[in-house]
């Protein structure tokens, strides 16, 4: 909605190596700069039928996380699980990105690598120093662990945004079972924030 203000639209391909064609780019800037246009996206029915869309979605992806977690957590082995977890969780969501970030940086993989993952200790104060994976994975190992819970459609939307707001804010309110998890797990000492969840307790640290 930021048209109604003034701002300006800007629209970029999902992958940056394609250009999106000037007569395309032009066409999407002008339905953008179109009150009715927009209007008409924005209507209550096409507003309805996204949240339902989205609402199926983040149920069907709670049922597959679900699924996955019985596959996942199933050793019987506590210690063994949490390492599974962590391998896991780099092969997964960190992998990629790390031999992209070596090969762009033209570091020596080889010895990078072993220099990383030579001990188990290194391979965790490895995940600590990217703070938005390793609340993520705090978060997410936690909630899996504990199967008495069931993953909730919101689940990822509550991990995903204290991913981001725990390491790089002061204070951070949030629901009691994610700020006991946090809290257990000294990440607040960590990034050096104060993590709550009561709200009345806000004006205590401001």
């Amino acid at each position: 909605m930021g048209h109604c203000f003034g701002s300006k639209g800007e629209f970029k391909p999902t992958d940056p190596n394609i250009k999106i064609p000037d007569e395309v780019y032009q066409k999407l800037q002008d339905a953008y700069r179109n009150p009715e246009l927009m209007s008409e996206a924005l209507s209550k029915d096409k507003m309805i039928d996204l949240v339902e869309k989205t609402i199926k979605e983040d149920n069907d992806l709670a049922k597959k996380l679900e699924n996955l977690r019985k596959k996942d957590y199933s050793h019987p082995d506590k210690k063994m699980r949490k390492n599974i977890s962590y391998v896991r969780f780099f092969i997964d969501i960190i992998q990629d990105n790390f031999i992209k970030a070596v090969t762009d940086f033209k570091l020596d993989f080889k010895k990078f690598t072993k220099h990383i993952f030579h001990s188990e200790e290194h391979a965790k104060q490895f995940l600590k120093s990217i703070p938005t994976a390793y609340v993520f994975h705090i978060l997410n190992d936690a909630r899996n662990m504990n199967f008495s819970r069931p993953i909730e459609p919101n689940d990822l939307w509550d991990l995903g945004t204290l991913a981001i707001a725990v390491p790089y804010c002061d204070i951070v309110v949030t629901e009691r079972e994610w700020a006991n998890i946090l809290n257990q797990n000294k990440i607040g000492e960590l990034y050096g924030t104060k993590i709550i969840h009561k709200i009345e307790d806000l004006p205590n640290y401001l």
